[in-house]
């Protein structure tokens, strides 16, 4: 298991690890979060809905898992 942060690395950095056979995504912030998060040296973080995105316009299947 190869596990990528998504609020350190950001939504738009999440396809390169996927591609060298990263198949977790761990920390995908939802949409409605009461919060403001920010990732560890990255002002975005990685959200739901962006993420979800990136993982289906690579041909992969989502699970979500609470």
């Amino acid at each position: 298991r190869i596990t990528v942060p998504t609020p350190t690395i950001g939504p738009e950095n999440v396809e390169l690890p996927l591609l060298a056979g990263a198949n977790n995504l761990a920390t995908v912030i939802p949409e409605d979060y009461p919060l403001v998060v920010k990732g560890v040296g990255n002002p975005k973080y990685g959200n739901l809905h962006e993420v979800i995105s990136v993982v289906e316009d690579l041909g992969l299947e989502v699970q979500l898992h609470a």
